[in-house]
């Protein structure tokens, strides 16, 4: 009884890892797929994606928003986000400032950038951070929280927020005005080819 207790044990504790070895084939398959444009990729991902996965339901939901079907992308966004997948999080975040493909809601956006932002997400630190810099009736205006989310992209390499930054920096919104500072992330966002951060280094040179 207990061999065979044994074997049932092994039996069972495979079946995960089946799955899980399954779903990787799909992942990879479906992302050589989307790199050779091939249509299948959104059978491959629908695939993935009904098993649960939550990166396959993202990427899913990525190909329904590149075809502008914004509900179905918004509906496996929700699936992947529930599971607290922080890309997922944030694009359906980006969907609700939107309005594409669900209602237009601002205080919906704001809670799902704050949660993407907070797994590390750097598109949504740095959306998160325009959120407070604007301010709103769903966010109220912080120039220095705006700064230290902008700081946590611009850590990361987003170019954006690394402009952003600079521009507090220039400026002293936020931040301490130091134009040396301001010169450096406006540099960083400038050599990634970010034209906004060429143009107020340029104006930072001529002395405006």
């Amino acid at each position: 009884m207990a061999m065979l207790d044994a074997i049932l044990g092994r039996s069972r504790s495979t079946v995960p890892d089946v799955k899980s070895h399954r779903n990787a084939l799909l992942l990879q398959e479906g992302t050589k797929a989307i790199e050779a444009r091939d249509p299948k990729a959104i059978q491959i991902f629908s695939e993935l994606a009904e098993t649960g996965d939550a990166e396959g339901q993202c990427r899913l939901a990525f190909l329904y928003k590149c075809g502008q079907k914004y509900s179905e992308a918004a509906h496996w966004y929700r699936k992947a986000a529930d599971q607290g997948h922080a890309e997922a999080l944030c694009k359906l975040g980006l969907l609700y400032r939107s309005g594409k493909g669900v209602p237009k809601n601002d205080f919906e956006a704001a809670t799902l950038y704050k949660a993407s932002a907070k797994k590390g997400y750097p598109e949504a630190q740095h959306n998160w951070g325009v959120m407070n810099l604007e301010g709103s009736d769903t966010v109220p205006k912080d120039a220095r929280v705006a700064a230290e989310w902008f700081l946590k992209a611009a850590n990361a390499g987003f170019d954006t927020s690394q402009t952003n930054l600079g521009i507090c920096y220039a400026t002293g919104n936020g931040v301490p005005k130091d134009l040396s500072e301001a010169r450096r992330w406006l540099r960083k966002a400038a050599l990634q080819g970010e034209s906004r951060a060429v143009e107020v280094l340029r104006e930072l040179e001529n002395g405006k």
